[in-house]
């Protein structure tokens, strides 16, 4: 392998090292949960050529530039899920009634997110969202999408880009890497998602446009003979960490971070909390 594709491996171990450390505290709330790996794995032997690449070096030039910008910080950031098209759209919503009776469909979730500052290189995020069911209801086997062990595995598919049919405007230029991790109770259920591109093939954003950061596609397949798909559940994006620069990831847990799923929006009523204003797309 060459020493430019050595670094280039180096550099995206560096960035998903980096944010996979901000997940610490999430996944401390909860057990470990099978992996669902999105794209192939970083080879077993990037951290040994990783070595190659100057990583403390480049930590320290990270912490002088992150003084020099005043510290972690995200206080403009904005957190936006949305069904069918992403937030500020025309055919964006926040309730969605599906149509389960047509095994052939799709229901798409979209992860948006206002900045609130720029960056000269926006290296990936992280999302942690639940699935709450309402009431006394339990999430029932349809909602069971772990790919081991769950009744309707597989029926769950996390998307990222670039990609040229993915709407709204696009944070990357180049592929990154990512995986998805389930954990469910028999009342809700915690969907943790990571992307991170390399250090050295981010691009920059700027602070005042709403960007595309995933889809989620929940698929009808087994809405036939599996129960819950019809049932009213409450989906909330609890928190995000975006990478900003090296050793810059801010927490983010404010936005219209609430959809429903067979209910109106009233159903996440008792889990919002205090209201702060909502970025609005210019006209």
């Amino acid at each position: 392998m060459s020493s430019g594709r050595s670094r280039a491996r180096a550099a995206l171990v560096l960035s998903m090292v980096l944010l996979s450390a901000s997940l610490s505290a999430v996944r401390a709330e909860i057990t470990p949960a099978t992996p669902a790996p999105l794209a192939s794995p970083v080879p077993a032997d990037s951290t040994r050529r990783a070595r190659k690449y100057n990583i403390q070096a480049e930590l320290a030039k990270a912490d002088s530039l992150l003084k020099l910008r005043g510290g972690v910080h995200a206080e403009d950031a904005q957190l936006f899920l949305s069904w069918n098209a992403p937030w500020g759209m025309r055919r964006a919503r926040t309730s969605l009634t599906p149509a389960c009776g047509d095994t052939t469909g799709a229901d798409t979730l979209y992860l948006s997110f206002l900045p609130g500052r720029p960056s000269a290189g926006f290296a990936g995020f992280t999302a942690r969202l639940a699935f709450h069911g309402t009431g006394a209801d339990t999430l029932g086997p349809w909602w069971h999408w772990e790919g081991r062990g769950g009744e309707n595995g597989g029926n769950l598919q996390v998307e990222f880009g670039p990609s040229d049919d993915m709407p709204g405007r696009q944070p990357w230029v180049h592929a990154g890497r990512g995986f998805t991790q389930l954990k469910r109770t028999p009342n809700d259920m915690a969907l943790i998602v990571l992307y991170a591109v390399s250090q050295d093939q981010t691009s920059p954003i700027v602070a005042d446009s709403i960007y595309t950061l995933a889809r989620i596609v929940v698929r009808h397949r087994r809405a036939g003979r599996l129960a819950g798909c019809g049932q009213p559940v409450c989906i909330e994006w609890v928190a995000a960490t975006f990478g900003f620069a090296l050793k810059d990831e801010p927490e983010v847990r404010r936005g219209e971070r609430f959809v429903t799923y067979g209910a109106d929006a009233h159903a996440c009523d008792p889990r919002r909390g205090v209201a702060v204003p909502v970025w609005k797309p210019r006209k």
